[in-house]
């Protein structure tokens, strides 16, 4: 139904995006018929414009891809720009009048027409290791890099773009993740901490018992430390009750 909207005179693609946009940070469908649409084609379509708000919440939605490595290599960068597979995602950039990869972007691939006014106001936060493409343009993208080399591939993650934006779920989870393995570090020093200290006060102890005549054998058996009891015939001061 996306289709019948060029004939209202409108741009099929920058309609997308301003209702991705408005839609992302209203979420209302609703304010959006109020505010993003002219009046006279609400009063035409509106069960057109309802069944949009649902029907593209999956093949034209917006996601926001991460590279995970090699992000600003020259053969990512030749992918993108000359692989077949992404040529309707650049045609449609282009004949929107809009860039593949502004400044204003932070150096984030845009493979659907996107406006600085658009971009700020959806407060996203990119940076060059970023891609923002429509979902069903996806596979297309992963396809573009799977002819750079395999030293050069990068891999694809995509980000959470909740009301933080599109970056800082991934950033906090990235973050969570350091946190956990520095927890494992801290967690590994403190029981081999806590092991030393056992060892020295069983050494001590031993040592205590020699002097006093007593011999006690220690031995380290994995992570266990196991001290017997001295026997009877080696230990002469052992008072021994009546029978």
């Amino acid at each position: 139904k996306w289709q019948q909207l060029p004939q209202q005179g409108l741009d099929l693609h920058k309609v997308r995006a301003q209702y991705w946009i408005r839609s992302r940070r209203r979420g209302s469908c609703s304010w959006l018929l109020s505010k993003a649409w002219p009046t006279p084609l609400i009063a035409k379509t509106p069960t057109l414009l309802m069944q949009s708000c649902a029907a593209s919440q999956h093949e034209n939605s917006v996601v926001v891809l991460r590279l995970t490595r090699h992000a600003q290599a020259a053969e990512v960068a030749h992918e993108i720009l000359h692989s077949p597979d992404l040529e309707k995602c650049r045609a449609m950039v282009l004949e929107a009048g809009c860039e593949l990869r502004p400044e204003w972007a932070g150096g984030a691939w845009l493979l659907l027409p996107l406006t600085r006014e658009q971009f700020e106001e959806a407060e996203l936060e990119t940076t060059a290791v970023h891609i923002i493409a429509l979902s069903r343009d996806e596979d297309a993208l992963r396809r573009a890099l799977k002819a750079v080399p395999k030293e050069k591939r990068p891999k694809l993650r995509t980000e959470n773009h909740d009301a933080d934006g599109p970056c800082g779920a991934s950033q906090r989870a990235d973050a969570g993740s350091d946190d956990e393995e520095s927890m494992a570090r801290q967690v590994g020093t403190g029981m081999g901490q806590e092991q030393r200290e056992e060892e020295e006060w069983f050494a001590g102890a031993a040592s205590r018992a020699g002097s006093s005549g007593d011999r006690i054998e220690i031995a380290v058996e994995r992570t266990f430390v196991h001290f017997p009891m001295p026997r009877e015939d080696h230990a002469p001061s052992v008072c021994k009750s009546a029978p």
